[in-house]
């Protein structure tokens, strides 16, 4: 064979070669394609693609589209209207002791907590001067009971107005506060109190007003009151600190639901029911509230089931899920 036509055919064999590795890049493409639509790892549907396999279980997909909500069933009961203050406890009867003389406290025959009786000496004042001696004078009980303060110590100097001691009625208590002057309109005899001491913490007393002073304190602003003690609870002493809720408004056996169910739509007071699975929106005219519950007038019904918590995420017709 001459050499030119042995080049030429090498340049035959090169085009034809370069042909065919065009051809199989080509194909490559497609031919993975297929492969992935087949089952293979690489397609969206395959053991490693992001789709969701034949066959999987929907459910998880509806509970993430739902909002979680706890509920509470609307139930009658009381709501009360109450303002906090606070008070000590003091003998609702009490008597001041005072000398009959002026002079010298020498002696005190009694101690804080000692009952007495009516004519029993409680001390001495001895009324003599320098260069002049007299007899001791002893300060009387006027009437039986506790002796709930001693305001002397021996040696020091008394005079006919100064008090020495007070004696109390301990088998009658009462509680003496004061009440801010915004809410004095709503103050009155016979309104009940909750009461409860540091002592017993857990244990509330109850007491009731018994006296309302007839001017305001022009400092304070403020008009003091008597709670008288319900029963004679022996735990209860005077100088205890009264912690009280005065409940000023009562509304008893009506729909309430918690504060937390409200919410507003526009200018409307609104709460969400629960119903099929569903939140639906129910307008309510408020009644009486306090600072944990509201009286609902209309709009809601005994057994009805209200979402009080979720409400950020919820509106009329959103699918919510019950949660504990």
């Amino acid at each position: 064979m001459s050499k030119e036509k042995k080049s030429k055919g090498d340049r035959i064999v090169q085009i034809i070669l370069l042909i065919l590795i065009a051809a199989g890049i080509a194909s490559f493409p497609i031919l993975m394609g297929k492969s992935s639509s087949a089952g293979g790892g690489m397609g969206p549907g395959g053991p490693g693609g992001a789709g969701m396999m034949p066959g999987a279980d929907s459910t998880q997909s509806e509970e993430d589209s739902s909002v979680a909500v706890e509920v509470q069933p609307v139930e009658r009961g009381t709501v009360q209207k109450y303002i906090k203050v606070n008070g000590d406890v003091a003998s609702s009867s009490s008597v001041d002791i005072f000398p009959d003389i002026d002079g010298k406290l020498v002696s005190i025959n009694v101690g804080l907590g000692d009952y007495v009786r009516k004519g029993s000496v409680l001390a001495y004042v001895d009324p003599s001067q320098p260069g002049k001696v007299y007899s001791k004078s002893a300060v009387r009980a006027t009437v039986s009971g506790t002796i709930t303060e001693i305001n002397f110590d021996e040696g020091e100097t008394v005079s006919t107005s100064s008090e020495i001691a007070t004696i109390g009625d301990l088998d009658s208590l009462q509680i003496e506060t004061f009440i801010p002057e915004r809410y004095v309109q709503y103050v009155k005899m016979g309104l009940v109190a909750e009461v409860s001491f540091d002592a017993y913490p857990d244990v509330f007393f109850e007491a009731q007003v018994s006296e309302i002073s007839p001017v305001l304190d022009t400092d304070s602003r403020s008009q003091e009151i008597s709670l008288s003690l319900l029963g004679n609870d022996k735990r209860i002493k005077v100088g205890m600190f009264a912690s009280m809720k005065l409940i000023i408004k009562e509304s008893i056996d009506v729909i309430v639901v918690s504060g937390n169910a409200l919410s507003t739509h526009y200018d409307d007071d609104v709460v969400y029911v629960v119903k099929d699975g569903k939140a639906e929106r129910r307008t309510v005219t408020l009644g009486l509230s306090s600072s944990e519950e509201v009286e609902i007038i209309n709009g809601l019904s005994e057994g009805d089931v209200v979402i009080t918590r979720g409400l950020s995420n919820v509106s009329d017709g959103t699918d919510v899920r019950v949660v504990e």
